[in-house]
């Protein structure tokens, strides 16, 4: 039997192409730290998102657009800022489901100050 902890990865989100991808770095970190990693779905369907988290011990949230300043009551200081309000929405709801279950979470980035936005990702 295998022990290693399952660590849902949050996927990136390419705008222009319209399609979902990961750096293997993301994949291969999992691994060297002794998980198994598995991509979970960015999808609208809330239902087949959490059922893809009950399987994980922990997440790991990749970073990529920027978290929408809208969320901390604030607008794009720069113009159009490149954000992904499905991912934000998605990224939100998996930590919150992990952290009271003790779940181990990793953020792979935070706000982009160049867009204005000065707080880190905060979850409510």
């Amino acid at each position: 039997m295998n022990n290693k902890p399952i660590i849902g990865v949050m996927p990136l989100w390419d705008g222009k192409k319209q399609s979902v991808w990961i750096h293997s770095g993301y994949i291969d970190g999992v691994i060297k730290a002794g998980g198994a990693p598995v991509l979970l779905p960015l999808t609208e369907e809330d239902e087949a998102f959490c059922r893809a988290l009950e399987i994980c011990d922990g997440i790991l949230i990749t970073g990529g657009q920027d978290v929408s300043p809208a969320l901390y009551g604030e607008s794009p200081k720069s113009g159009k800022a490149d954000t992904c309000p499905l991912c934000d929405r998605l990224e939100a709801h998996a930590v919150k489901a992990a952290l009271p279950l003790g779940g181990t979470v990793a953020a792979g980035a935070s706000a982009h100050p160049a867009r204005g936005a000065r707080h880190p990702r905060r979850y409510h």
